[in-house]
């Protein structure tokens, strides 16, 4: 998953106007997860591009899980510094609600997971990329035009 021009021009200079007007950016544990899968799948696929490598060979190349880890710490680190953590318990009321999140919307198992944190501690209004929070009861701010445009 590479990166669209607008991601990286926009989504930057809006989160700073948001923590500059004094607004509030949670993150979580599940945030992290999210994040780490997302670098290390990057990163394999470019290294893989050279060298046919599967994932499990990938990690167990000690210089490419050096770099690797060092990205997602690094992105990691920055995550930290621009918002709070928000702790959530991961049981099986959770999961319930979360299930039920699914039922009522097209979401994956991460994005329903996200809405029923942000349900628990009321938040409402999420920066997102991702068009499947479009389905969600919440407000959405996004650069992403396909989620801007209503005729889709």
């Amino acid at each position: 998953m590479q990166a669209k021009r607008y991601q990286i021009e926009l989504y930057p200079k809006f989160v700073e106007k948001v923590l500059d007007e004094g607004a509030s950016i949670f993150h979580t544990s599940l945030t992290f997860s999210e994040l780490a899968h997302i670098i290390e799948r990057t990163e394999h696929k470019i290294y893989s591009f050279n060298n046919q490598i599967t994932m499990k060979q990938f990690r167990n190349n000690e210089t490419c899980r050096a770099s690797v880890l060092k990205k997602i710490t690094l992105a990691w680190k920055t995550i930290q510094q621009l918002s709070t953590h928000l702790d959530i318990t991961l049981n099986q009321s959770f999961t319930n609600r979360s299930i039920e999140k699914m039922q009522q919307s097209p979401l994956d198992s991460y994005d329903a997971f996200y809405i029923q944190c942000m349900t628990d501690n009321g938040i409402n209004n999420i920066i997102t990329d991702d068009g499947d929070f479009v389905s969600a009861n919440m407000s959405i701010f996004t650069a992403n035009r396909k989620m801007l445009n209503t005729n889709n």
